[in-house]
């Protein structure tokens, strides 16, 4: 747990070694808090398993999919557009990814 301000005294009026100590055990907290909030106390995060791999690689597809026919086929021609385009496409990629995901 990171320490409060009122378990040492304020950092204004600290020493160069209290500041860097205080400094130290600060981060010693948040890298502690951090280690805990993933899960993982052994150190063995694994970021990409075998059993996710179809799901990567059709993430991957897909995503490139849609940045194709984004690229080429909505904005195939570089022009100004208006305000009210602009809320459309926008409305429009909001709903996409938050109902079709």
């Amino acid at each position: 747990m990171l320490a409060s301000p009122s378990t040492h005294k304020s950092v204004l009026l600290m020493s160069a070694s209290e500041l860097h100590t205080y400094a130290r055990e600060q981060y010693v907290a948040m890298f502690q808090e951090g280690m805990d909030l993933v899960g993982h106390p052994d150190g063995h995060y694994v970021m990409f398993k075998k059993e996710d791999f179809t799901a990567w690689v059709t993430f991957t597809i897909a995503f490139t999919i849609l940045i194709i026919f984004d690229n080429f086929i909505l904005n195939r021609k570089h022009q100004r557009i208006g305000m009210l385009r602009a809320a459309v496409q926008t409305v429009s990629c909001d709903f996409h990814s938050i109902f079709c995901s």
